[in-house]
């Protein structure tokens, strides 16, 4: 059989695992094409959980993972005088974790750590990215690209490139809410870095101000704390009036929302007006009955991105990754089979991970004063002792906790 060219675009996370695994089960030549100039390392901090610890102890990652995770050891809730309401310390089992995972890491190390580890699998193009597929009779899809990079025809085309992936609006078009498969949850997010201060250690700090208004800082491994604003209500939607244009806009717009917040919210407005590596984002899930088509597959936050909420992001797209490179080991002959049973066997996972508690995000930040302090008193109910015993007690068996599958080609 004539080897497989594979095309992968996005050079995240998603897209290094399913390089590193695809060249272990599968004759293939792969080509990566990101359309930053650059690997993008910036980004908050993340964490990897279930089964997709599995697949990074097989990538013989784990102690690399490890070597990076951030010193935060647990989340603190506080009120706007920096009183803690409830604490919840870093879980140390990895089936079992807490807020703080037993693998928090910062994105950008991560993206480091899978980039060297594929590096040699695949070709890395950067400032490029796909411009157009068309799928053709013979099972082949041919690539246009914005930039200098030829046209050429693949055996598949994998898009990993993000909740805002453009090859999804071009090659999957929009659901049937005619929003690209897009499901908006009523909250925006910013992150960035500032200054670490005499007041910063390695608890992670979650205050609620009025109105869904959340200041959120968490530890890093420098002399910088990470920096979270977010805001949940039903009027949030104005903020898409400036979601596309320049981060000084956005950046005026949280300064009003969030003057007078209380707590440090002066400190990090202050220092955001600098920040270089400010983003802010929608905070969202993508809904989709089928990410495959043809020879063309969605693996990651472009095909179900559970929302950070969620806390699966990262640990859903290296699942998915492994998945969709262990199917195509089995009938490396037969793509479109292969990309079937990846769908099949990726669904009940999505499924779970996208389940987020009932009322989410809008229960974990309340609109007044009141709704604050039952919150409050309901988390530091939840975070007593007696309770961690009894929930100890019961085992979790979901599909998220699940281990890996094994693929026997990928394990040769």
């Amino acid at each position: 059989m004539a080897k497989l060219d594979i095309l992968i675009s996005g050079a995240g996370i998603a897209g290094p695992v399913l390089a590193y695994w695809l060249k272990r089960g599968v004759d293939c030549s792969i080509t990566i094409v990101e359309r930053s100039p650059v690997l993008r390392v910036s980004g908050k901090n993340i964490d990897i959980r279930g089964s997709a610890v599995d697949v990074i102890r097989q990538m013989n990652l784990e102690e690399k993972v490890k070597s990076k995770r951030t010193n935060e050891i647990g989340l603190a809730f506080v009120d706007g005088a920096g009183c803690e309401k409830a604490k919840y310390p870093k879980g140390e089992d990895s089936a079992q974790q807490s807020f703080t995972s037993q693998y928090e890491i910062l994105r950008g190390d991560l993206v480091r750590i899978l980039f060297d580890a594929s590096k040699e699998s695949a070709q890395y193009i950067f400032d490029e990215s796909i411009m157009s597929v068309e799928q053709t009779n013979d099972y082949k899809a041919q690539v246009v690209f914005t930039g200098g990079h030829p046209k050429t025809s693949y055996d598949l085309v994998v898009l990993a490139d993000g909740l805002s992936s453009q090859g999804r609006k071009r090659i999957f078009g929009k659901g049937e809410n005619g929003e690209d498969y897009i499901r908006p949850l009523g909250q925006y997010c910013a992150y960035f870095t500032i200054p670490k201060n005499a007041r910063d250690d390695n608890w992670a700090r979650w205050y609620n101000a009025t109105r869904g208004r959340v200041v959120f800082l968490r530890p890093s491994n420098d002399d910088t704390t990470r920096a979270y604003l977010a805001v949940t209500r039903s009027d949030v939607f104005k903020f898409n009036e400036v979601f596309e244009s320049t981060d000084i806009d956005k950046k005026r717009l949280l300064k009003d929302e969030f003057v007078g917040a209380g707590w440090q919210t002066e400190r990090v407005l202050s220092e955001m007006e600098n920040a270089s590596d400010f983003h802010c984002h929608m905070v969202a899930q993508v809904k989709m009955l089928n990410f495959v088509k043809g020879n063309v597959a969605l693996v990651g936050d472009s095909g179900y991105c559970p929302s950070p909420i969620s806390g699966m992001g990262s640990s859903l797209a290296i699942m998915g990754a492994y998945v969709l490179a262990g199917e195509i080991s089995e009938t490396p002959f037969d793509i479109p089979q292969a990309l079937k049973r990846y769908q099949t066997a990726m669904k009940p996972l999505v499924h779970q991970s996208q389940k987020l508690p009932p009322g989410a995000p809008q229960i974990a930040n309340p609109q007044t004063q009141m709704g604050i302090s039952v919150l409050y008193g309901c988390l530091a109910i939840a975070s007593s002792n007696w309770i961690a015993k009894l929930a100890s007690v019961f085992p979790r068996f979901t599909s998220v906790n699940q281990r890996a599958p094994a693929y026997p080609r990928l394990q040769q």
